[in-house]
């Protein structure tokens, strides 16, 4: 009996179907990787959006308690002083923190009132809103200067 030379098959070895797989893999992971990212990156502008509205407000609010106050009430209430501007309520706003705007809400607001030059005709207005995500803390800052006006 003679032996005869076998012939190969043409196919794929398993060497090959592991480097394909592997490269499969790979890309695989990378597309998820670059959706999570995206997803994050997305997450984080709505966030800084809403903080910077927040804070934005926040302003707009305390120009509104002065107008309601009048210069004098206003200026002796607030200078010099940190509040929590968890609400739209100036009535609720607090001196402890943290501030958040609503219940559950990731968003805390507070505001810092300074009179830099000394005159009792200005009031700094510093209002800050800051949140915390997987990626750290954050925060958005707005100021303004109120000043004293003619009724």
């Amino acid at each position: 009996m003679t032996r005869q030379a076998v012939k190969k098959k043409p196919g794929q070895s398993m060497i090959e179907t592991l480097i394909a797989l592997g490269i499969g893999v790979l890309i695989i992971v990378a597309l998820v990787q670059s959706i999570v990212t995206s997803i994050k990156n997305s997450q984080f502008a709505k966030n800084q959006t809403l903080a910077t509205r927040f804070s934005q407000e926040g302003i707009e609010i305390i120009r509104s308690v002065r107008d309601r106050l009048g210069w004098p009430s206003f200026y002796n209430s607030y200078n010099t002083k940190t509040k929590c501007l968890g609400s739209n309520d100036y009535t609720t706003w607090g001196d402890t923190l943290p501030c958040t705007i609503n219940t559950g809400d990731i968003f805390s607001r507070q505001a810092s009132f300074s009179d830099p030059s000394g005159s009792g005709n200005q009031i700094l207005v510093n209002v800050t809103t800051a949140w915390t995500d997987t990626t750290g803390s954050h925060k958005s800052e707005q100021q303004t200067y109120l000043t004293k006006w003619q009724q």
